[in-house]
C-alpha cells in the first residue's frame, strides 16, 4: 500500500485520472456539516507536524474536474525520519481528533480508519519499502494517507471556486 501511495503523492495537487469510474448521484452540494477537501488537507498537514512532511493532494480525475465534482478522494503520505510505533500513531490520530475526527475501532499501527464530516480517512505507519529508499533520503518510515468522501455532482446552484 506504502508504494502505491508513494506514487500517488508525486501527483500533488494536479487533476490525474485515478483508473476509477467516478459515481454520481444528484445529491445537493455539501451541507456545512460535512467538511472539505480543503478542510482535509489543513487538517492533514496539522495533524502531521511532529512527524514529518505532508505529501498529500486531491486525487481527481479530468472528466470530475470538468463535470465541476467537488474532490473527493486525498491520498499521499508523511515522510518520518524513523519507522513509526503505535504510540507515536496514536499522537497523530489525537491532533487529527482536535480536529473533529472520531476513530472507528482502536488505532492499528497498519490500518487505523477515522471519520469526519462524511469523510473517511485510512491511515497507518510502515517502513519505506526498499525500492523507494533512495528516494526518501534520510527518512526511515511513512505515514499512509488516503482519505475518502462520496462523490456527487452539485446542485444547479453550486458555484466552483477558481
Amino acid at each position: 500500500m506504502a508504494a502505491v501511495i508513494l506514487t500517488l503523492a508525486g501527483c500533488g495537487n494536479s487533476a490525474t485520472p485515478t483508473g476509477h469510474r467516478a459515481t454520481a448521484s444528484a445529491t445537493a452540494a455539501p451541507t456545512r456539516a460535512e467538511k472539505t477537501a480543503s478542510e482535509v488537507l489543513s487538517d492533514v498537514r496539522f495533524a502531521s507536524i511532529e512527524f514529518g512532511e505532508a505529501r498529500v493532494g486531491v486525487v481527481q480525475s479530468k472528466r470530475m474536474v470538468a463535470d465541476h465534482i467537488p474532490p473527493c478522494r486525498i491520498a499521499g503520505l508523511i515522510d518520518t525520519p524513523k519507522v513509526l510505533r503505535k504510540a507515536a500513531l496514536v499522537r497523530f490520530t489525537d491532533r487529527l481528533h482536535e480536529r473533529g475526527w472520531k476513530l472507528d475501532g482502536a488505532v492499528d499501527q497498519h490500518f487505523t480508519v477515522l471519520k469526519a464530516g462524511g469523510w473517511e480517512f485510512y491511515t497507518g505507519a510502515a517502513p519505506i519499502p526498499a525500492q523507494f529508499r533512495e528516494q526518501a533520503g534520510t527518512n526511515r518510515g511513512v505515514i499512509t494517507v488516503s482519505v475518502n468522501t462520496r462523490c456527487r455532482r452539485p446542485s444547479p446552484s453550486y458555484q466552483p471556486s477558481q
